[in-house]
């Protein structure tokens, strides 16, 4: 297992390099940079009065967005001056390390993300204070989906072609159908305060005057304002992990060794639950490698119609403005956790079934 984990490990570096290195080029191609002022991007560094020409150039040669982009392949043809090193390697470290790829990438090694070209804070500080909270809506979300949709398709799939299946199946399409930015005004407009109900707050995770409450009374607030915001991130995965659990346990319970354990006898609740779910369960772990990024990637139009400044705020935000180390940063935990989760899942694999073997040796 060792030896597996290693090659995984490995191959991962290799695989987030590229990905890195593919994000950082994609972003570049965008016209214009962070110091650009006109009016439909709006300027990240802002100046009093008109930004001139030369406030700018020293702005791009401050941040080094004047320096090339993967390789400074200028260097080879600069002369040096009196007393500066002509050598071949001095020149090969000035080409990799004098340009911003090679640059953002000895940053990352050293896990420092850099600061914002918005608000000159630490990305990493603006990372941690948007993912708490896009952590908390998106854990009590996946805690809400899975409890509900594997026993909804179980009972779908053991009561196959009743009246609860079909009904079931009806009701499931028809949310999973139904898009989020319109559920979330639905639910402002019946529930939030708008023409009908006022039973939960539609802004926000916080009420006025909150400090004043006791840290009970903190809490129950918080919930209070997770009602509507998670009840949009869950009704969709909900739907679809129900039906992709009935279909699991549907091509499970028509195997030999289920018809042999009803032949010998056994409850059909042991016969679901003990043989086949364990089964039929298999594939629900290769959702792992995308529940790790879904956890810091928050969700854009929900935390925007709620007005929850978590992470999918911040990446919207970011990328209006060009803020490159915000981007940089998110895309390179994305991917991260992305290839973290195929290394988890192949792992959990494992765990389930102790005669799948990581090892390609074993017989």
């Amino acid at each position: 297992m060792l030896v597996f984990i290693l090659k995984r490990l490995l191959y991962a570096l290799v695989t987030l390099f590229g990905i890195t290195l593919i994000t950082f080029c994609i972003i570049q191609l965008a016209p214009g940079d962070p110091t650009d002022s006109s009016e439909e991007q709006g300027p990240v560094v802002t100046f009093s009065g008109t930004v001139s020409a030369e406030i700018q150039e020293q702005t791009r040669r401050l941040y080094g967005l004047d320096k090339p982009l993967l390789l400074n392949l200028d260097v080879w043809r600069q002369t040096p001056g009196a007393g500066e090193p002509i050598g071949f390697w001095n020149r090969l470290g000035v080409m990799f390390t004098d340009a911003q790829y090679p640059r953002w990438l000895g940053h990352i090694v050293r896990w420092d993300f850099g600061e914002s070209f918005q608000d000159h804070r630490p990305v990493s500080q603006k990372i941690w204070e948007a993912l708490r909270i896009s952590l908390v809506l998106q854990i009590v979300a996946l805690v809400l989906i899975y409890a509900i949709a594997i026993p909804l398709g179980v009972l779908a799939a053991v009561k196959q072609g009743t009246f609860w299946d079909r009904g079931v199946t009806i009701v499931l399409f028809m949310i999973y159908s139904l898009p989020v930015f319109w559920v979330a005004t639905l639910l402002i407009v019946f529930l939030g305060g708008g023409e009908f109900l006022n039973l939960f707050p539609p802004q926000g995770l916080i009420s006025p005057g909150a400090e004043a409450m006791t840290w009970i009374g903190r809490l129950l607030d918080r919930l209070w304002h997770l009602v509507l915001p998670v009840a949009c991130l869950t009704y969709g995965g909900l739907a679809y992990l129900s039906r992709y659990m009935r279909s699991g346990m549907l091509e499970v319970v028509r195997q030999d060794y289920i018809r042999t354990a009803r032949a010998k006898g056994l409850s059909e609740w042991t016969i679901t639950y003990k043989h086949a779910f364990r089964n039929a369960v298999f594939p629900l772990i290769t959702h792992v490698a995308h529940i790790f990024p879904g956890l810091i990637g928050g969700s854009v139009i929900v935390e925007t119609i709620f007005n929850i400044p978590g992470m999918g705020r911040l990446i919207y935000d970011s990328f209006l403005a060009r803020d490159y180390p915000v981007i940089m940063a998110v895309s390179f935990l994305s991917a991260a956790l992305v290839l973290l989760g195929m290394i988890v899942s192949d792992l959990l694999y494992m765990v389930v079934d102790p005669r799948v073997s990581l090892d390609r040796g074993a017989r």
